[in-house]
């Protein structure tokens, strides 16, 4: 494989990850929003997106400043 199929390997992988992580914040955010779902329901999506966000800031900040990720 060249160099160029590996830019273009990495650069789907990067953009699956992003895209992965900000559509799924999305929709358990249109959980949490619905006013339908019992109380407790809601706090379970709104604790998903928690973990989903506080993960990958963790993770950006280990990419980029050599921080910890048992923060």
């Amino acid at each position: 494989m060249d160099l160029y199929w590996t830019l273009v390997f990495l650069h789907v992988i990067a953009f699956a990850y992003w895209l992965g992580v900000d559509f799924g914040v999305y929709v358990t955010g249109g959980y949490v929003a619905r006013a339908d779902l019992p109380l407790a329901e809601r706090l379970r999506f709104l604790a998903a997106n928690r973990h989903r966000i506080a993960a990958r800031a963790r993770i950006a900040d280990r990419g980029y400043a050599g921080g910890d990720l048992s923060a």
